[in-house]
């Protein structure tokens, strides 16, 4: 029963990111690290992507790519511009802001046995429990539109039993490969499920290298099914090629690979649901760097001289020099923009991050139009609802496929989880809760539905239970109504 040759926690794991020298290679010439078409074609979404989320580092970095150079302008000069722009994470803030919406409440696991309750604490070895590895790969999957799981287990020596994998404390583990690590797959479609033939993993691991140094080192792993035996290949990059370095097999009667999308249709060549989002902050970048650089320029203004006689020789200019004219109708005069000459770049700029509010699913964060009419609210509140909900069902499913993998290893019956589906946050204020008090006193409403309501409006965390309260409740009820029980020899 193995998979890995090493554990997750005697390496670092890189992120891969797409390599233009892997990209321009075909399909046809077939080495294991050539990226399939499907890779080829979401490649350029993320590399824009991925230059985004890298901040203003990552943008100075790719320079002209996101900040083209002006004509006739000079290096020094357009390095002087580049190097003063700075990059506001739009997309970064809106993306964590859909990840927190769908994922504000634990994801929670239903029917598990108690050994695969305590693995989820832990779930990738990495001492993240389930919820904080949903945020990981949900993240990961609205960046690049989809992302992959693999359920693993640590390698085990020849000939060992299975009991004493699990009394040294082996178990299956989750590894998240983001969609620029999964470089090749093929699959089969039986049912309604994807089966998969093969799949193939590039990453990136540090390694230590003497006494002291690390090394960075690029693999990529094989799974392939073959007659129902799913056997796996590692190639590791010796001086410019790819060659085997290892190999085995796994128990498993299928690859264990699961992948996590955030559209319905389930397509792996769709740009990812953030893009646009992406190009507009790009925008806002480059609108930004033009204000910034205009206004660079327009705090130092010009000194313009009329009737001066160069013959006089150089001009010196500051607070502390004066100037002396032969001609007498000859003056000197400042000249700097009017205040007003930003203003439409300054809408503009206003415009892009409005765009990018509307685009980033302003629903989720509470932005409202004041008067914004009952019914466009209802229909804001479905569609925000609809988004959201189809990309918590795919976490759930691609979820409910990890644990039937982990489940899987053990020989146990596979069980289910829960995201999140209540979207819309009932807040309630000292005034709403002492209306539903009072309808309560007067008998409108039970005691239930006042649980209930205060529940959902987040009076009461995610542990509370309305049936344990009003159990509670009821047995101090029946306390308080026994009578006190009188001794006769103290009434003599």
């Amino acid at each position: 029963m193995s998979t890995s040759p090493y554990s997750a926690s005697q390496h670092r794991k890189l992120t891969a990111q797409p390599d233009a020298t892997a990209t321009a290679q075909t399909a046809t010439e077939g080495k294991v690290d050539t990226p399939c078409s499907a890779y080829l074609e979401m490649a350029e979404y993320w590399e824009t992507i991925e230059a985004v989320r890298g901040g203003t580092a990552s943008m100075r970095k790719n320079g002209k790519s996101f900040l083209p150079e002006e004509p006739f302008e000079k290096a020094a000069a357009y390095d002087r511009r580049k190097n003063r722009s700075t990059f506001t994470p739009w997309y970064t803030r809106l993306v964590r802001g859909l990840v927190g919406m769908v994922l504000r409440k634990p994801v929670t696991a239903l029917d598990v046995s108690e050994q695969v309750k305590a693995h989820l604490d832990n779930i990738n070895l990495l001492g993240d429990d389930l919820s904080a590895f949903a945020h990981e790969v949900f993240e990961s999957a609205i960046d690049h539109g989809y992302t992959g799981i693999f359920v693993d287990y640590p390698r085990a020596s020849g000939g060992e039993l299975l009991s004493e994998q699990v009394q040294r404390g082996d178990r299956p583990y989750w590894i998240h490969y983001s969609a620029p690590e999964v470089i090749g797959f093929r699959y089969e479609i039986v049912g309604n499920r994807r089966i998969f033939t093969q799949v193939r993993i590039l990453h990136k691991d540090i390694e230590p290298s003497g006494d002291f140094g690390e090394r960075t080192v690029e693999r990529v792993k094989v799974y392939e099914l073959d007659a129902g035996q799913v056997r796996w290949r590692e190639f590791t990059k010796l001086k410019q090629e790819f060659e085997e370095t290892d190999k085995g097999f796994i128990s498993l009667p299928f690859i264990p690979f699961v992948f996590l999308f955030t559209n319905k249709k389930k397509q792996l060549v769709i740009q990812p649901p953030m893009l646009e989002v992406a190009y507009l902050n790009v925008n806002h970048y480059q609108k930004s760097s033009d204000l910034d650089h205009a206004l660079h320029i327009a705090a130092q203004p010009k000194l313009v001289l009329y009737g001066y006689d160069t013959q006089q020789g150089d001009v010196n200019v500051g607070v502390d020099e004066a100037l002396v004219f032969e001609n007498a109708q000859g003056r000197a005069e400042w000249i700097a923009p009017p205040p007003t000459a930003f203003s439409s770049l300054e809408n503009r700029i206003d415009k892009i991050e409005g765009q990018m509010a509307v685009l980033g699913l302003s629903t989720l964060v509470g932005q409202k139009a004041v008067g914004e009419s009952a019914e466009a609210k209802k229909l804001d509140r479905v569609q925000g609802d609809s988004i959201m909900a189809v990309i918590a069902q795919g976490l759930q499913d691609a979820f409910d496929l990890c644990l039937e993998y982990h489940a899987a290893y053990l020989g146990e019956a596979p069980g289910t989880c829960q995201v999140n589906r209540d979207f819309d946050v009932a807040e309630l204020d000292s005034g709403a809760i002492g209306a539903f008090s009072n309808l309560h006193s007067k008998g409108q409403i039970s005691l239930e539905t006042l649980l209930g309501l205060l529940k959902k409006g987040e009076i009461f965390d995610d542990e509370f239970s309305i049936e344990d309260e009003l159990a509670r409740l009821e047995a101090e009820f029946q306390k308080q109504s026994v009578p006190p029980v009188v001794d006769p020899a103290a009434m003599g």
